[in-house]
């Protein structure tokens, strides 16, 4: 876990000492508040059942409970490189449970009673159709968005999103199942079994793939460079989320009045009303996997430089972007020296796949919210220290056996000269501004970061930048940046940065851009390349 060892970073690390017991009491006065009233709601649909619903409750409760909970354990295994702090996770599924239940049920009831009152049919549909999705993918989005906002150390991408997301729409579904489940008894025993059937076989994920589109969405917003793209790309996935609640929902409200109450009309309500929650699920689970390949891609990326200084070694390098060897490298450890070797090992692969997050973050800027436990130096100090635990036994074989040579560092070079560049035609030019100054200086891109920093390429007209060695002169291995991703104009005055519809933007002085005159001292970045223009000596 990112977190390590260590539970600090969950206990206002940053509220002074002297003022920190207050801010617990209060939270654990909120919690207790919540855990009340979610206590009450379910004794009310306890004895809303009579005699009947007492002596079931025990059942009830525990179909509720069981199956959620163990599919709340299943879930956090899709994080496959870096899993969030267990009391993050649990933290998200009673935030689901006992927090977002209380206001959802008074503000549901408060907008549903005219509604109800009114006995109007179309006026029904409509609330059926717009209030509940609304209301509760609001308030399970604000959970989420909280641990968005104060756990980001435990939140790096949209893997981090689905799995956060599903477990807070996991815990609501679960308090949710057992009034549900008491409504079922109210048509005797067959009436439970159904609606245990629906809510638990076929309508489980429902509420989790709700709330996880909206975790998808804060991903990828955490994932990209600050601007109005980190509330744009939330807001969209809310809406989205709200949608596809509130659209089964009103699909659920109209099949019921128009199919016929039979076998068949139960198969005719189940398919297009699962279908659309199971087509959602399928597409997050391909976002899910395509992610898996993308946190690879980072680790490669950030964690290549960090072998000269120890703190990768070749064989944890070769190890970290692939489940699987990881695991061969942990049964290797615990085969040599024992279950306390493989924790200690298990430990820093977290903490270097956490570094080359960080890293990544940091190249746009965001900081880690306890820099003491998180920050690039404080990550690798940690290592360093838990690395030393281990000792110079067999393990240290385990980490970096001989014949593990640092990957060669070729990340960023120009290629040589027959290369041919993209053809004219196939640039178009910006228009040149007849005022413009005459500018004679020579001009040079020079990289920052990456395992390359310092190399540089004169930027003259007609320079094409990318990834790809057939469609750009000067190349850039990194995922992020496009195959053809940039060209330089130049006519006189100031070389010209141009992006070519690449995929992830062209920046400067963290200023996304279309076409732009660089000067001395801008910064520009291209994927998640840094890149510093000068005066060319």
């Amino acid at each position: 876990m990112s977190g390590g060892d260590t539970t600090q970073f969950l206990f206002a690390p940053d509220v002074r000492p002297d003022n920190r017991k207050y801010l617990l009491m209060l939270t654990s006065a909120f919690w207790t508040v919540c855990l009340g009233c979610t206590v009450l709601s379910v004794l009310l649909d306890v004895f809303s059942g009579g005699v009947v619903g007492i002596l079931a409750s025990p059942f009830i409760i525990g179909a509720a409970l069981i199956p959620n909970i163990g599919i709340a354990f299943a879930i956090p295994r899709l994080q496959r490189f870096q899993r969030s702090h267990r009391y993050v996770l649990i933290g998200a599924f009673l935030g689901g449970a006992i927090v977002a239940i209380p206001p959802a049920l008074v503000i549901n009831t408060t907008l549903f009673l005219p509604i109800e009152l009114s006995m109007s049919d179309m006026l029904e549909l409509v609330g059926y159709g717009t209030i509940a999705g609304i209301v509760e993918e609001g308030i399970k989005g604000l959970i989420l968005l909280f641990i968005y906002r104060r756990y980001r150390d435990e939140f790096h991408d949209p893997v981090d999103g689905v799995v956060l997301g599903a477990l807070i729409g996991l815990g609501f579904a679960m308090t949710e199942d057992i009034s549900y489940f008491f409504r079922g008894l109210d048509s005797g025993v067959f009436g439970l079994i159904l609606t245990i059937f629906l809510r638990l076989v076929l309508g489980w994920m429902n509420h989790s793939v709700f709330t996880a589109i909206t975790g998808l969405a804060l991903g990828f917003a955490r994932m990209g460079p600050p601007g109005p793209r980190r509330w744009l790309i939330p807001l969209g996935g809310y809406a989205v989320a709200a949608g596809l609640h509130n659209t089964f929902n009103f699909s659920a409200t109209v099949l019921e009045r128009i199919v016929p109450d039979s076998l068949l009309g139960l198969i005719l309500t189940i398919v297009p009303l699962y279908g659309l929650t199971w087509t959602a699920m399928a597409i997050i689970g391909f976002i899910v996997v395509r992610g898996w390949h993308h946190e690879a891609d980072i680790v490669r990326a950030e964690l290549r430089d960090e072998i000269a200084g120890g703190t990768v070694t070749g064989r944890e390098y070769e190890a970290l972007p692939n489940p699987g060897q990881r695991r061969k490298v942990l049964r290797e450890a615990q085969a040599q020296v024992g279950k306390g070797a493989r924790q200690l090992l298990g430990k820093i692969f977290q903490l270097q796949i956490a570094l080359a997050l960080q890293k990544r973050h940091t190249t746009f800027g965001d900081q880690p919210a306890v820099p003491h436990l998180h920050s690039e130096p404080a990550l690798r100090v940690r290592i360093a220290e838990l690395r030393a635990r281990l000792g110079a036994g067999p393990v240290a074989a385990v980490a970096g056996p001989a014949g593990f040579a640092p990957p060669p560092p070729p990340a960023y070079r120009i290629p040589p000269t027959s290369v041919p560049p993209l053809a004219p035609a196939h640039v178009p030019r910006p228009p040149v501004d007849p005022f413009a100054p005459i500018d004679p200086r020579p001009y040079r891109l020079v990289v920052t970061n990456g395992s390359a920093p310092g190399t540089a390429v004169l930027l003259r007209d007609g320079l094409t930048i990318g990834r790809a060695a057939d469609r750009a002169e000067f190349i850039l291995a990194d995922p992020e940046v496009s195959s053809l991703h940039a060209r330089i104009s130049r006519d006189g005055g100031p070389p010209i940065l141009i992006d070519a519809d690449s995929t992830n933007g062209s920046f400067v002085n963290e200023e996304r851009i279309a076409s732009h005159p660089l000067r001395p001292g801008d910064r520009v970045r291209l994927g998640g390349v840094q890149l510093l223009v000068e005066v060319a000596g």
